[in-house]
């Protein structure tokens, strides 16, 4: 997480990995899955300075607080207000001054927040210090106010992942500069828009375009957000039986995705195709499996997750291995 977090261009009293056997491990243990997960799309960018750490693996604990990193773009005039706003839900919600820390990009920035702007919403006990005095530290919630930097001096990709890894389970990041807004709203747009290609491989460049206007138009920013899109609104771009398949996919996609993180017991038809995928994959590995031993393989997959995959009828479990096939082996 070093290399990751090493905001500045310049050298910074790191060893160069240049020449050396790299066993390398980035970790993010500290946050909540949603948060290490929006911190990642920073350090899988396109830069050569991150290549060292793409292809690290990265270990977090699987912890989920179901808040999405929380992205407000406000005026200038209007920040004390919308700061104000923020903290007032975050009392609303349970959370106490300890729990928050105010994070700026420069010590001249924080300075000024704590003298001039929570004073005049009674927050003058607030913990506020730039991002690079408080690495190393965390809270609960992280509001990262106008978290902005020279871009001559440093890396703003990594200066987000130093930002966000502050937060333990929930990040809001409130700004006034709308280039930064685009950027950090791109990044989760990358989720929506291989999601889109997953689903419509064969999209032309003009597709893609049209449907991302289309999706900024209506006011999709997440995956979470595309669940609520409708054929008609994308029938002037797709033909309708296309479009109309497209949009059950989305949902079924993330309806599944959202029953698995609930750890509800899948439907009876995700629970076939779990065992058929299986058994797909196992015969693309042994080609010469018999179809009596692919059978067998499911039914004791079947016995083996009997709680997640078995259908229990009149006291037997549906494609038991002990039922189907104790009386001929």
């Amino acid at each position: 997480m070093d290399y990751a977090q090493n905001v500045h261009k310049f050298k910074a009293g790191l060893p160069s990995l240049i020449g050396k056997n790299n066993f390398m491990l980035a970790e993010i243990s500290r946050t909540s899955k949603e948060i290490f997960e929006y911190a990642s799309k920073f350090m899988n960018t396109n830069n050569n300075s991150n290549k060292c750490i793409q292809d690290a693996p990265k270990l977090a604990h699987d912890f989920s607080s179901g808040k999405k990193v929380n992205v407000i773009h406000c005026d200038q005039p209007m920040l004390t207000e919308t700061l104000s706003q923020i903290l007032g839900n975050l009392e609303l919600k349970g959370k106490n001054t300890g729990d928050v820390a105010i994070l700026t990009g420069k010590k001249k920035d924080a300075n000024k927040v704590a003298n001039d702007i929570l004073p005049q919403i009674d927050k003058a006990d607030l913990t506020v210090d730039s991002v690079k005095r408080f690495s190393g530290l965390s809270r609960s919630v992280i509001i990262g106010l106008n978290p902005d930097i020279n871009d001559n001096h440093g890396d703003i990709n990594k200066f987000i992942v130093n930002l966000a890894t502050r937060a333990q389970d929930n990040l809001v990041i409130i700004t006034t500069n709308s280039d930064l807004v685009k950027k950090l709203q791109n990044l989760v747009m990358e989720d929506v828009i291989q999601l889109t290609k997953e689903f419509h491989p064969n999209l032309s460049a003009t597709q893609m375009s049209l449907l991302m206007s289309k999706y900024d138009e209506i006011g999709v920013k997440n995956v979470e957000t595309l669940k609520y899109l409708s054929a008609e609104d994308i029938s002037d771009i797709m033909k309708i039986i296309h479009d109309r398949k497209f949009v059950l996919d989305i949902r079924r996609k993330i309806d599944r995705n959202d029953e698995c993180q609930a750890g509800k017991r899948p439907t009876e038809y995700l629970r076939r195709e779990a065992i058929r995928i299986v058994v797909d994959s196992i015969r693309e590995e042994k080609k010469k499996l018999t179809s009596r031993d692919m059978h067998i393989i499911a039914s004791k997959f079947v016995d083996k997750f009997k709680d997640a995959l078995g259908d229990n009828v009149l006291g037997k479990i549906i494609g038991s291995y002990l039922i189907k096939y104790r009386r001929t082996l």
